[in-house]
């Protein structure tokens, strides 16, 4: 019984007891009352309680952070009482938002009713919406009965990411082109492409640029299979902060927004975390990176230095492009990724300031010993609340204007 229940159920047995006492009869045909809508509310709520199915439909299946999901409920009856006063509460992970509840009112003989609702993700991962608990009520609101339907419905969260546009100087120099056989022919040339940010301007071909009205570049190489590496640093004794709001989520972030524009520019992906690879594939798409960076969670290892010594015997070869995203460095990390570094044709640092992400009260964070201006490298600083694309923007091309 219902808080409401339970007051009829009092208020019953008090008319009954004292209209029998004091020989009122109208007390106690008001106490039956009372009794007999209780009655009715235990035979309803009885009848229907075992009789009902749920379907469960989510849209999309896949979102990023921030994006509206619609949830759609369908009950059915399978009796014929038809459903009746329904209260629905949707279990879901607290990263995607408080539990919804629903109340659908009674619809007399109606077998099937829908009801839906927009959840917005807060935070990256692989959840599961889900068991349904269905709560029985009588018209009155006095009675009630509970049963839970089991299954769940799948939702992946991908990270967020900010789209940029610059890769480091060098990229498309020495390590990931190689010459074409028509190169030093006099004037001739393997192909004309579209300008991009970072090109030499002396490879302008002005005659075509100035008919089209774009810049366009002499392409005098001919690309092979560029490789990019990033560095995930996810050791969890270096990032400070908890949920959506962590120097963690911002390191995956940034990671996805990098490694999205190398998808763009067809290189090929590789993703190195403390606990080994993350992503190693010959084709990389743009989606399953996204979906490999929805489920990383924070390593329990203390560094980088083993993941970066086997990866050097299981890939070794040159990449085009490092990019290494960390709070900082320890000695023994540093050393084991300048091997790594020299052998790139460029790169990057994108420093975590994790005190930054640190609670009020919350104890700073001590330095990397490291120093990492030591690997020669541009280096990114990313404190709370800075917006990726213009930190990336401002290192990369401050770095590329000063040489």
């Amino acid at each position: 019984m219902t808080t409401r229940g339970r007051t009829l159920a009092a208020l019953a047995a008090s008319m009954l007891l004292f209209g029998r006492l004091g020989g009122m009869r109208e007390l106690i045909m008001a106490g039956a009352a009372f009794a007999l809508v209780l009655g009715v509310g235990f035979v309803l709520v009885w009848a229907r309680g075992g009789r009902v199915i749920a379907r469960r439909t989510v849209h999309p299946s896949q979102t990023q952070v921030g994006g509206q999901v619609r949830v759609e409920l369908e009950v059915e009856a399978q009796g014929r009482l038809g459903l009746g006063p329904l209260l629905l509460a949707d279990r879901a992970p607290r990263a995607l938002g408080q539990s919804p509840r629903l109340a659908l009112s009674g619809g007399g003989q109606r077998q099937k009713r829908g009801i839906a609702y927009l959840i917005t993700p807060r935070m990256r991962g692989r959840y599961a919406i889900g068991p349904l608990e269905l709560t029985h009520t009588d018209p009155f609101g006095a009675v009630r009965r509970r049963r839970t339907v089991p299954g769940s419905s799948p939702l992946l969260v991908l990270p967020s990411f900010e789209d940029i546009s610059v890769l480091p100087t060098g990229v498309q120099r020495v390590g990931i082109v190689r010459n074409s056989p028509l190169v030093g022919l006099g004037d001739e040339f393997y192909a004309l492409r579209a300008y991009e940010e970072g090109d030499d301007l002396r490879k302008i071909h002005w005659p075509t640029s100035m008919r089209t009205g774009q810049l366009v570049i002499r392409q005098e190489e001919l690309l092979a299979e560029p490789r990019a590496l990033i560095v995930l640093d996810t050791t969890a004794t270096k990032h400070r902060g908890r949920g959506p709001t962590s120097s963690l989520e911002a390191a995956v972030s940034a990671c996805a927004s990098v490694g999205v524009l190398a998808a763009r520019r067809r290189m090929r992906i590789e993703v190195l975390t403390p606990d080994g690879w993350l992503l190693n594939q010959r084709v990389t798409s743009e989606n399953e990176l996204l979906q490999a960076l929805a489920v990383v969670e924070p390593s329990s290892r203390t560094d980088l230095t083993g993941a970066l010594e086997r990866a050097v015997g299981q890939r070794p070869g040159r990449p085009a492009l490092i990019v290494l995203i960390t709070p900082g460095l320890r000695r023994g990390e540093l050393r084991a990724l300048a091997g790594r570094v020299r052998a790139s044709a460029a790169g990057a640092i994108v420093l975590i300031d994790a005190s930054t992400f640190a609670p009020a009260g919350e104890r700073a964070r001590r330095p990397a010993a490291a120093d990492l201006g030591l690997l020669a490298l541009p280096i990114v600083r990313l404190r709370a609340g800075d917006g990726f694309r213009h930190a990336w923007h401002m290192g990369i091309k401050g770095v590329a204007l000063a040489r």
